[in-house]
């Protein structure tokens, strides 16, 4: 019996709970972990998870970490289509506050 990937994905299904709960540092520690078990092949779900995990961040008042997971989230976004994402339920504009976010830190762009 195969499950469907939902189910085969349990910390992704933590990280959002934990997210939604105001749990933002938990959240981001489980979106990491769901990223690193997902196959190489799955870029789209990394990014979706990587603006997640970057967002679980701004809420854990961690702008450095934020900007810096969220500029791989963009790097993905740039690579793959923004719309991978925002089909995904990460919104256009949680992907510019992203990078919003970087340059106030001085980080360097994504797409620089």
């Amino acid at each position: 019996m195969t499950l469907c990937r939902r189910a085969q994905r349990p910390g992704r299904s933590r990280a959002l709970s934990r997210y939604a709960f105001g749990q933002h540092q938990r959240a981001a520690e489980d979106f990491r972990k769901a990223i690193a078990e997902l196959p190489a092949r799955y870029h789209r779900d990394k990014g979706v998870y990587l603006a997640r995990e970057s967002l679980a961040y701004v809420g854990a008042e961690e702008p450095e970490q934020a900007a810096q997971v969220g500029l791989q989230a963009l790097h993905v976004a740039d690579c793959q289509g923004v719309e991978l994402l925002t089909t995904h339920g990460v919104e256009v504009v949680e992907i510019t506050e992203l990078a919003d976010l970087a340059s106030n830190v001085g980080m360097p762009s994504a797409t620089a």
